[in-house]
């Protein structure tokens, strides 16, 4: 009982402490490695400490670089860059929304923003506002109506109707360099696209990632970029201008991001929304690309069209999808050879008396039929598109790799030794089995090898090796199909399993 008023006493203490540090927030005066490594000087060390809390205001709809979501977030490429300076300097960056590029720009002349996230350095706007060190710089690119023909150069351009988002500075760069240009306003990129589509305007102008964002993420599959542009945008974090401390402080945060944490944003953010030549740029290879996307989307269309009607005719099947495969023998899509050079490269092979000496195999989706089910069209494009650049990424350089069906590819390993081969069957089935796909979807495959087979017929052996795939039990295993085909095309037992 003596020692309760010391137990009190010591409970009083714990308590007015823990306010103590929640009013005077505590936290600010412990060493911040971050922070100590911006040579930030006194001046600037005490304002952080004063003040915590900064508001910002970023571009509301500008993915993928940065956007508002449904849930009122910062989201996007730019929004993990001021992360690392949210980080660095210990400091909370509140978010002021907003509903446009306009309205941001708005709120920062009315001092409503302390800073905006990315923002070009113009004439007009340091009138209130000023501007760090540039951080991020991108080029830009003219998306149109896949009817248009591409641009040859910038000059033809002239008298065209080009969209941009309204209150975007490259505006003035735009009227200086190409002054016979009629610029149409746009409250956003989406917009933009939208207009270009529907032909109202000839084109769309922004930043190839953007393009390349919103036509994957929106299905803008009637536009392709018909010219990209020698200007570049140069964007850095905009702060109110009555205030150089915090200016000096941002530029300090700038030049201290970690270089390599900055490339794995960038690396990362790209290879999501890839903006590869394949997208960007109207070459022969931008036709080819779209002409396999869409022989493949009509393939699977005309697969379950002519599956419901016409089950009792197989052969016609297989022939009108064999139609509307594309005519180049490789596929930059998938990353994979086309079913009609794999059937010439085999054919040629086994010409030449090479047949007990080429292995090969045939991988196969376990469960396929339940994907196209579950699957939108586009879901399950990305998903093949993923899967077959994953395995491609397997193959060593003396085997060849190419699609025979949705759900089916082969491995020929024509200069490979047989128990290499059989280690990179594994190989595939393993990693296949580990790795996650388009939409996260875990995927397993099974795999059967033709080792040392005597048949005359090629087409009667592929007949019989995916003949084999039903008499699998169990999915995800590797099966060697070594035994000796008779004149029937029957099977011997297979001589060997790995699960």
């Amino acid at each position: 009982m003596k020692m309760i008023p010391y137990l009190f006493c010591v409970l009083i203490s714990v308590v007015l402490t823990a306010i103590f540090m929640e009013q005077n927030n505590f936290e600010t005066f412990i060493f911040n490695e971050d922070r100590a490594q911006l040579n930030l000087n006194e001046d600037e060390q005490a304002y952080i400490s004063k003040h915590q809390v900064f508001t910002y205001c970023v571009d509301p709809a500008w993915p993928p670089f940065e956007w508002i979501d449904e849930r009122g977030k910062h989201r996007g490429y730019i929004s993990e860059y001021i992360g690392l300076i949210e980080k660095s300097l210990n400091i909370k960056l509140k978010l002021v929304k907003t509903s446009s590029w306009a309205e941001t720009l708005d709120k920062s002349k009315r001092r409503e923003c302390d800073l905006i996230s990315a923002a070009m350095l113009t004439h007009e706007r340091t009138l209130h506002l000023y501007f760090t060190q540039p951080y991020l710089t991108y080029s830009f690119a003219v998306a149109s109506h896949k009817d248009v023909m591409a641009l040859n150069d910038a000059v033809s351009l002239d008298g065209k109707a080009i969209a941009i988002v309204k209150g975007y500075a490259y505006e003035e760069q735009l009227r200086i360099n190409y002054p016979k240009i009629q610029l149409k306003y746009v409250s956003s990129a989406e917009e933009g696209l939208k207009q270009a589509s529907a032909k109202h305007v000839f084109g769309y102008l922004d930043s190839k990632m953007v393009i390349a964002y919103l036509i994957h993420k929106k299905g803008f599959m009637d536009l392709k970029v018909i010219r990209n542009l020698p200007e570049h945008m140069a964007l850095s974090i905009a702060v109110r201008n009555d205030n150089e401390l915090l200016l000096g402080i941002m530029n300090k945060a700038v030049d201290g991001v970690d270089e390599n944490k900055k490339r794995d944003i960038q690396t990362r953010w790209e290879n999501k929304y890839k903006t590869s030549k394949s997208i960007l740029v109207y070459t022969n290879s931008i036709y080819w690309f779209y002409t396999s996307l869409f022989c493949l989307s009509f393939t699977v269309i005309l697969y379950f069209w002519t599956k419901s009607r016409m089950r009792k005719n197989k052969k016609k099947v297989q022939f009108l999808e064999a139609q509307v495969q594309k005519l180049e023998k490789f596929d930059s899509h998938y990353n994979a050879y086309h079913r009609h050079y794999l059937v010439r490269h085999l054919r040629l092979l086994w010409n030449e008396e090479r047949r007990q000496s080429l292995p090969f195999l045939i991988c196969q989706i376990d469960q396929f039929d339940n994907l196209k089910t579950l699957l939108s069209i586009e879901e399950l494009e990305a998903l093949l598109q993923d899967y077959h650049v994953f395995i491609s990424g397997l193959i060593p350089a003396n085997a060849t790799y190419g699609q025979w069906q949705m759900d089916r590819s082969v491995v020929v390993g024509e200069d490979m030794s047989h128990s290499d081969f059989l280690v990179l069957a594994e190989t595939i089935r393993y990693e296949v089995h580990k790795s996650e796909f388009a939409g996260g979807i875990n995927l397993t495959v099974s795999i059967v090898i033709a080792d040392g087979l005597e048949k005359d017929n090629l087409d009667c052996l592929f007949e019989e090796l995916f003949e084999h795939f039903a008499l699998m039990v169990d999915p995800n295993q590797v099966v060697l199909c070594g035994a000796t085909v008779d004149s029937s095309c029957k099977w011997g037992k297979p001589n060997a399993y790995f699960k």
